[in-house]
């Protein structure tokens, strides 16, 4: 069996988030592949903790054995580098960053800029940055992390089954409701198409931004679209698996995404996309697969959504599209096994 590997991660690590879907996946796909991994769970309102959760976390590293390698959730290594500065020469540190803190939507500059020095300022102190595309270590350049100190390692996919085609009316966005994810661009953009046939489901967690959601519920009544978009909460295993095979398109208005998993299970399953150009999105779906908008444009993403309505070619193509991308999609063993060999690489 291979060294063990210890995943330091914010609260369940089965929540339904791209962040803990990714560390679950790897770590699953990683014990399959021979490799001992103990995880390790820090509760805590990450990355803004309490002193409590931060003295916790100081406590989760300290019982892991010196020379260790310990993969931590960039919530929680970025927001307390005074823990990664002491545990630095004793653990080879490496954080999972999902998405720079700085880059969360909502933000105010000031919060934004305290954010991003504490990220900063852990990042000192990690022995390498895991990064979950080619978009997200570019960015980590900015931080201070050079190429040499980042590993790249992209979310799998597991295999599923292709999705049946229909009228293209079935429309599903599925992410965590919060300002970055867009739902609100979504429902403007669906509110000026209020004359067509169409149907939407959001799937999501609600918790996140409680506030949010309660303004999203407000508008979609004002707009009297409330038999038509359903806020669905969070779904998973057979339930996800059944909005994917009963939906026609796969609509994603981000305003940033280092990677956006969620497109690639949602191509895993042939269905097209409508998203945005924001982050890594256009370098994750191939444009043969995709329509692809300026983020928080309610106009362009209403006449992209118009597009794919009217041009029963244009939902052909796209589908045509997905497919192909579906068959060039990497699963979760491989991906754990590129993670497995650079730790090899580093004697871990």
């Amino acid at each position: 069996m291979s060294p063990a590997l210890h995943l330091v991660h914010p609260g369940p690590v089965d929540a339904p988030t791209g962040g803990s879907r990714y560390n679950l996946r790897l770590s699953m796909a990683l014990r399959a592949r021979g490799r001992d991994v103990a995880l390790h769970r820090v509760d805590g309102d990450w990355p803004s903790p309490s002193a409590d959760a931060q003295v916790r976390y100081a406590g989760v590293l300290a019982s892991i054995p010196d020379g260790s390698t310990v993969l931590v959730d960039g919530l929680v290594y970025s927001a307390a580098p005074a823990v990664a500065q002491a545990q630095a020469r004793r653990l080879r540190l490496v954080p999972v960053l999902h998405l720079p803190l700085a880059e969360e939507s909502g933000l105010q500059p000031d919060e934004a800029r305290r954010l991003e020095g504490l990220e900063r300022a852990a990042l000192a102190h990690a022995f390498r940055v895991l990064a979950t595309s080619d978009f997200s270590a570019r960015e980590l350049q900015a931080l201070g992390v050079s190429a040499g100190r980042t590993w790249v390692v992209e979310p799998g996919v597991d295999p599923a089954a292709e999705a049946p085609a229909g009228d293209g009316t079935r429309l599903l966005c599925v992410a965590a409701l919060t300002p970055r994810k867009g739902q609100d661009v979504l429902v403007e953009a669906l509110g000026l198409l209020a004359a067509r046939e169409w149907q939407c489901r959001l799937v999501g967690p609600l918790a996140h931004a409680p506030g949010f959601v309660d303004e999203l519920r407000q508008r979609i009544g004002s707009l009297g679209l409330s038999s038509r978009i359903g806020i669905c909460g969070p779904c998973a295993g057979a339930d996800l698996e059944s909005a994917f095979q009963s939906s026609d398109l796969l609509v994603l208005p981000s305003r940033f995404e280092t990677y956006g998993m969620v497109l690639t299970e949602a191509l895993a399953r042939g269905l097209p996309i409508v998203s945005t150009r924001a982050g890594a999105i256009p370098e994750t779906v191939s444009p043969d697969a995709a329509l692809l908008v300026a983020p928080g444009n309610a106009q362009a993403l209403s006449e992209a959504l118009s597009r794919w309505l009217d041009d029963a070619g244009l939902r052909l193509r796209l589908r045509q599209g997905a497919r192909r991308q579906r068959g060039l999609l990497h699963d979760w063993p491989r991906q754990a096994g590129r993670l497995d060999t650079l730790l090899h690489e580093v004697g871990s």
